[in-house]
């Protein structure tokens, strides 16, 4: 499965560094889109894992800034703060295909909260949240599985992540439901060591 992490920051790193260490090859494609020192870091060093105060993990991983040089993806983690979203927004709409997957690991109401909701609210735009739809446009709400983070890591340096308390993450259809690409994404997740829950109604648990 061709997997790209936009964002190896805390969390994005540790989603990377969880990914890479524990599945194998055969069955991921692993990727990372960073830049400036984070991104010079992990072409030079990989992924460094603070697994306790003794002891390091490096975790090799193919790090670019151009998404050209990927090409389409099957999965696609997002994990950048929420002001960087619009900037990276367009990088991830070039890792896109018709039929990938893009798992917000971002916690907070996003963009797409009311695409599928009843009531007075069905259908509203927070401008708040995504100012003249730039994300919107980018990522398309089919394209998008919603994420509840329960896990928290820090960064020592670039490239370098000390995982903190929590490895859980809830995962869900913006339409509600479960379906068989959020299954599968949360059997990926959960043998890379997270506590996965597929839910019926991310927007209850956002």
């Amino acid at each position: 499965m061709k997997v790209c992490i936009v964002g190896a920051g805390a969390i994005g790193g540790l989603v990377v560094g969880r990914l890479g260490s524990r599945l194998a090859p055969a069955e991921i494609d692993l990727s990372v889109i960073a830049r400036g020192a984070t991104l010079d870091a992990l072409r030079r060093e990989g992924l460094r894992l603070q697994l306790d105060p003794d002891g390091e993990l490096s975790v090799p991983v193919r790090a670019v800034a151009d998404p050209h040089e990927l090409g389409a993806q099957e999965l696609v983690i997002v994990a950048v703060k929420a002001p960087a979203l619009p900037a990276v927004a367009p990088l991830v709409a070039d890792l896109l295909s018709s039929h990938t997957s893009v798992l917000v690991a971002m916690n907070g109401v996003p963009w797409w909260f009311f695409d599928h909701v009843n009531g007075p609210c069905a259908g509203l735009r927070l401008a708040s949240v995504d100012p003249g739809d730039v994300v919107r446009r980018a990522i398309p709400t089919p394209h998008v599985v919603g994420c509840v983070v329960h896990a928290s890591s820090s960064t020592a340096a670039p490239g370098v992540v000390r995982p903190g308390r929590g490895d859980g993450l809830i995962v869900g259809e913006p339409a509600g439901g479960t379906s068989r690409r959020v299954e599968h994404i949360a059997a990926l997740l959960g043998r890379a060591g997270f506590s996965v829950t597929v839910s019926s109604h991310i927007q209850r648990d956002i």
